[in-house]
């Protein structure tokens, strides 16, 4: 399948790895920068969600999401953890749950980008995790140059797979996208509990903060790897 990534604000924020362990699956490795794990909140717009061959998909090519994640991985191929994936779109969260096991939450957002300038305000009512809110506005700054790799940027944003776990099997999705063209972000507010409702103490500082215009994504069928 292909979607289109709009407007992607990634908020990182560095975290103990052996906090971070107990949320993922024991058959990966937390992947880790200078000894550090971190986890990563990132909002975007989904768009033309749809075959690879055909038109967008009717009702559910177009959606808001918000991704609470964090970075591992298997037999050394890394990739993305979830912890929530966050959607407007309920037909969306559903699916995603009973095929792939990915832990999609319903919930009410409200977003804004418009000549450099951007909002996210999402509420996430009571159930499988505690309510949650993330209001956030920011403005985007100059493109900064491309991530070399073994660079931290490169780390947080470069990944071209996620895992997950549905029905005890292990799946590996892989995907593809042209590398990110990024620039820094001048946060203006940010009030968000997203990542305590995980579990995980609230940051106490400030995020490590990237911003990127679009990417045109790829995905492949799930590989069941244990």
């Amino acid at each position: 399948m292909r979607q289109d990534w709009l407007n992607l604000l990634f908020l990182h924020w560095p975290v103990d790895p052996n906090l971070v362990r107990p949320l993922t699956s024991s058959r990966l490795e937390v992947d880790t920068f200078e000894g550090l794990a971190w986890i990563g909140i990132v909002p975007f717009l989904l768009r033309n969600l749809r075959f690879r061959a055909g038109p967008p998909l009717p009702w559910v090519s177009s959606l808001q999401e918000l991704n609470v994640r964090t970075y591992v991985h298997y037999k050394g191929f890394p990739g993305v953890w979830f912890l929530s994936l966050n959607a407007d779109r309920r037909l969306v969260v559903w699916a995603a749950n009973l095929l792939l096991g990915l832990p999609y939450l319903q919930a009410d957002i409200q977003a804004m980008s418009s000549g450099g300038v951007g909002s996210f305000f999402l509420n996430l009512r009571p159930g499988r995790l505690a309510a949650g809110r993330f209001n956030c506005t920011w403005r985007t700054l100059d493109a900064i140059p491309p991530a070399a790799p073994h660079s931290l940027e490169f780390f947080l944003t470069e990944r071209y797979c996620l895992y997950s776990v549905h029905q005890n099997r292990l799946l590996r999705m892989r995907i593809h996208h042209s590398p990110f063209v990024l620039k820094n972000v001048h946060l203006d507010s940010l009030q968000s509990n997203l990542v305590s409702t995980h579990g995980l103490p609230e940051p106490d500082q400030s995020p490590l903060l990237h911003f990127s215009e679009c990417a045109e994504v790829s995905f492949w069928m799930p590989e069941v790897l244990s």
